[in-house]
């Protein structure tokens, strides 16, 4: 074998890799209120007074299905319940309420069973 060839003193392909750093800020869309002001929430509409617009207004109530419905569903899954497993989803037990304001739509609160 001949004599190998040198490498140069520096290197072919030089890469630079830079960090930038992002501040993630949370916004919070509730409102900060007491909550004395606000009467208990439950599965139906409640009368009180709106914490932004001020007005006496019956809440509405809108229903999104709970994630503790879905890892129901998986577990059936899992455990071989796949006609079953649906089941969770279609149950007013696992679902939160919403209570919003119809006049501004501002939220409210979440009612969780």
């Amino acid at each position: 074998m001949g004599p190998s060839p040198s490498l140069p003193d520096r290197p072919f392909l030089t890469i630079t890799i830079t960090f930038a750093t992002y501040q993630i800020m949370k916004t919070d869309h509730t409102l900060k209120q007491n909550p004395e002001n606000i009467p208990p929430l439950g599965k139906r509409p409640v009368m009180l007074t709106c914490p932004r617009c001020k007005q006496q207004v019956m809440t509405i109530v809108n229903t999104q299905t709970s994630s503790t419905a879905y890892i129901c569903c998986l577990l059936m899954i899992i455990i071989g319940c796949y006609i079953c497993s649906c089941v969770p989803l279609c149950m007013n037990s696992f679902k939160n309420r919403q209570h919003s304001c119809p006049l501004c739509n501002a939220f409210i609160g979440l009612y969780k069973p």
